[in-house]
């Protein structure tokens, strides 16, 4: 068959049985509740093909009878709902200090998440404890665990088999199979920001934006009609290797004058012996020292995210660890920002986070989601 003839070739039987039942899903999970007669009407099928399609979808678990509709003067018509847990997936967030993981079920809720303070070392003492963190999570079911999604402070390969680019943790090259030794489901590895990003996109079902990680390093992931772009290298979005101030502060690439020194949370920090709600609680009581460290802060993240707006024109959303912080003087920054560009009087693009807890987990957890729920 040409290339021509496959564009053009009618769907079979049974592609169309497969677009149904996914269609249908699809409607259940992202509307909840329906009845038979409302999924016929909206997916334009006959009752008889949506009363198949949700009886078999009953039988394997992953739809249920959910109540009623409310009194409309005859006989009540029953709702259909997805079963959030027929399917949980894990996410590990690895940093150079603690491992946390969370379950996270069909629809993305955070149904349990535990923290482990170690410190991280490539050993097979730390693999052993942190396979024994996500082996120790309460699940439903061990036969409903898609897979583990680890997210790391550094660039991971397409196949996200390996990192080949991770500092932050002082070393490059760490393997999925360095992990999976100790943990009894698939495992993938992820980019910590990527993974933010697409939790968000969950959240805020926005088809583009950048997405900017303010933690103990900074990051961005540059999410485009629905999809993280990796660029041509999978290095696309790191702003924190931005050049912001020429021969400026040390970064921990080797570099001077990146945007990390004096974006991330580190200059915050400092003041707090690496405390940051300490630094906010100085902040709050008017600290002098504290509110002359946040106003250099604001300016200089007011400049990155200038450029950002400049280049991409798009939504711009502030998460991580200082994000977390933010709202209170978000207005500030919008503020700082607006003096910066020629072509507006307002920055209500910038907007902050909806996901707040354990963001890099959560994501790389949805990335089995997301592709179970395609699958159905």
């Amino acid at each position: 068959m040409t290339y021509r003839e496959k564009e053009t070739a009618k769907p079979t039987a049974l592609d169309i049985k497969q677009m149904n039942r996914s269609n249908i899903y699809m409607l259940l999970h992202r509307t909840g509740g329906q009845s038979r007669q409302a999924i016929a009407n909206t997916l334009g099928l006959s009752l008889p093909t949506v009363v198949q399609n949700l009886t078999r979808m009953q039988q394997e678990g992953l739809v249920r009878d959910s109540g009623f509709q409310g009194n409309t003067g005859g006989r009540r018509a029953a709702l259909y709902s997805v079963v959030p847990d027929a399917r949980v997936a894990i996410g590990l967030d690895i940093t150079n200090c603690r491992a946390s993981a969370v379950v996270v079920d069909l629809q993305g809720n955070l149904i349990a998440q535990r923290v482990l303070d170690i410190p991280f070392s490539r050993t097979e003492g730390y693999y052993a404890r942190v396979g024994a963190l996500v082996s120790g999570l309460p699940v439903p079911d061990r036969d409903r665990v898609l897979g583990v999604g680890i997210s790391l402070p550094g660039l991971i390969s397409a196949d996200g088999g390996s990192s080949y680019y991770c500092r932050v943790l002082g070393v490059d090259g760490i393997t999925r199979g360095e992990f999976q030794r100790d943990i009894p489901y698939p495992v993938c590895l992820c980019h910590d920001v990527a993974a933010s990003a697409f939790a968000e996109s969950w959240q805020n079902q926005t088809d583009s934006f950048f997405y900017m990680m303010l933690s103990g390093s900074i990051g961005g992931a540059v999410f485009l009609n629905g999809t993280v772009y990796t660029g041509a290298n999978h290095r696309s979005g790191e702003i924190g290797h931005m050049q912001l101030v020429e021969n400026g502060r040390l970064c921990y690439c080797g570099r001077r004058g990146c945007a990390d020194p004096y974006c991330s949370s580190k200059p915050l920090t400092a003041l707090t012996d690496g405390d940051l709600p300490a630094f906010f609680a100085l902040l709050e009581k008017g600290d002098p020292s504290a509110a002359g460290i946040w106003d250099a802060y604001l300016h200089s993240l007011a400049r990155v995210i200038h450029n950002l707006r400049m280049l991409f024109d798009c939504r711009i959303i502030l998460g991580g660890h200082v994000g977390e912080y933010m709202e209170a003087y978000l207005p500030r920054l919008q503020a700082l920002t607006r003096e910066l560009d020629p072509f507006q009087d307002e920055a209500g693009y910038l907007t902050l986070c909806r996901v707040k807890t354990q963001a890099s987990a959560v994501g790389a957890a949805l990335q089995y989601i997301d592709r179970f729920v395609d699958s159905i």
